[in-house]
């Protein structure tokens, strides 16, 4: 059929018998159009393999893009996260700070309360010195007489025994004393101690 145009295989196929053969202008002229047709096929092929790969290529750059929003959402929320606990972490922080100090303060107070004590036990200690002084005093008058010398010494023994007991009872307010103190300010180094280490580890916060 003159009429149909030939293929690209067809052309393929004969083309290198054309300089061999006769032809007539209308064959000439079929194969000139069926050239310029296959020509105009192949461009449409290549178009469209164009635009099949331009299509994938968006495809692929539309995933790569969602992906790339995806791990900036992540990253975004881990900065976050990260944020809070710093912020966590220095309230926290600056609660230890503050019951340092007001453990400090009681311990200040306690060793001061020691310190007074110890103060009070050695007032008490001077006064059953002078109670003794006092006793020794009305037994050596006591001797001038002898029921009266009995009677003053009776009265003298008891209040050496009421000096003895008071002086007793000063070196237990003053052992007690002392321990309080002690105790005070094992509490006060305690609580230095837990200062030192906070400041430490907000240190350390800041440079990491």
């Amino acid at each position: 059929d003159a009429r149909e145009l030939l293929t690209e295989k067809q052309l393929n196929f004969i083309d290198p018998f054309l300089l061999k053969l006769t032809l007539s202008n209308e064959e000439k002229e079929l194969i000139n159009t069926s050239r310029k047709k296959a020509r105009t096929n192949k461009k449409i092929r290549l178009a469209q393999i164009g635009f099949v790969i331009m299509s994938i290529m968006f495809v692929f750059m539309s995933i790569y893009s969602f992906q790339q929003k995806n791990v900036a959402v992540k990253a975004k929320t881990l900065a976050e996260e990260a944020r809070q606990i710093a912020i966590r972490q220095r309230i926290i922080a600056d609660s230890l700070k503050m019951e340092a100090f007001h453990q400090m303060q009681m311990a200040q107070d306690s060793r001061d309360m020691a310190v007074r004590q110890m103060q009070i036990a050695e007032e008490q200690m001077e006064i059953a010195k002078q109670q003794m002084n006092a006793a020794k005093t009305k037994m050596a008058m006591a001797k001038t007489s002898e029921m009266e010398a009995m009677q003053q010494k009776h009265e003298a023994l008891l209040q050496q025994k009421k000096a003895e007991a008071v002086m007793s009872e000063a070196q237990k307010s003053k052992q007690l004393s002392e321990l309080e103190s002690k105790k005070a300010q094992q509490a006060l180094d305690s609580v230095t101690k837990i200062k030192q280490t906070t400041l430490k580890n907000q240190l350390m916060q800041l440079f990491h």
